[in-house]
Order: C-alpha cells, then sequence, then structure tokens
C-alpha cells in the first residue's frame, strides 16, 4: 500500500470516528471540519486537500449535521469567565455556610459554657449543704452530750 493510500484510509477514519462522536485526539464537542479530520488524524495542516473528493465528503457531513440536529450535540466545556463565576458562586455559598456553622458552634460554646458554670454552682451548693449537715450533726452529738 502507498503512503497516499494509507494517508486517505487514515483520514477516513477519523472522519468516521467523528462522526459517531469516538474521538481519540480532538474534543469531541469540537465541530467538524478538515483542519478538526486532520487533526484527529494526527496529519498536517492541508493534508486532505490533496483528496478532493475526501474534501467534498467532509462538507457533505457538514451540512447533513446542520440539517440533522436531531443528533446529539456536545457541549462545549464552561468557557473560563463561566466557570470562575460558577467558582465564585461555590466558595461564597461555603463561606456563607461556614458563617452559619461558625454562629451555631458559639452558640454551643456558649451553653456549654453556662451549664458547665451552673453545674459548678451546684457543687459548690451542695459542698456547703453537706458541711452544715456535719457541723448540724456535731453540736447535736455535742448538745447530746452536755
Amino acid at each position: 500500500m502507498d503512503k497516499s493510500k494509507s494517508t486517505l484510509i487514515k483520514l477516513e477514519s477519523a472522519l468516521d470516528r467523528i462522526c459517531k462522536g469516538n474521538t481519540k485526539n480532538i474534543p469531541e464537542y469540537r465541530k467538524l471540519s478538515v483542519r478538526a479530520v486532520e487533526q484527529e488524524a494526527l496529519l498536517g495542516d492541508g493534508t486532505a486537500y490533496y483528496y478532493p473528493d475526501f474534501i467534498k465528503r467532509i462538507k457533505n457531513e457538514v451540512t447533513k449535521s446542520k440539517l440533522n440536529p436531531s443528533e446529539k450535540t456536545k457541549t462545549k466545556p464552561l468557557s473560563s469567565k463561566k466557570k470562575l463565576a460558577n467558582e465564585k458562586r461555590i466558595k461564597e455559598n461555603y463561606r456563607d455556610k461556614l458563617k452559619d456553622a461558625n454562629h451555631l458552634l458559639s452558640k454551643m460554646a456558649a451553653s456549654t459554657n453556662e451549664l458547665a458554670y451552673a453545674l459548678h454552682q451546684a457543687h459548690n451548693k451542695i459542698s456547703q449543704l453537706e458541711k452544715e449537715i456535719v457541723k448540724l450533726k456535731r453540736n447535736k452529738i455535742t448538745s447530746i452530750k452536755k
């Protein structure tokens, strides 16, 4: 097989892969064009123009894809500005959630401190009452002995 036929076979297989959406070397969302087929086939710029019948075939496929919008169209990834805006929105959302969580945490910490203080006061009161009971018992015992 000579070089011309192998090049044409590479171009045809690249065109088929693009039409089926199973590209290997270019993104799937890329529009069908002569240059896209050349890049998918890993060939140089203008290689396909040596095959005018093949160029006609590519142009026919382009017109078919324009006339037949029922085929699923590949979506482009978000542009840089849209990505940035989306990332900012997500970041602000997380910031708001963090503020809410920190506010809730501070409320919980305050509640815990109040409970700990109340427990401390209760322990002090219990120890005071126990001391008074001991004093009263001593006074009873001493008053009974007298």
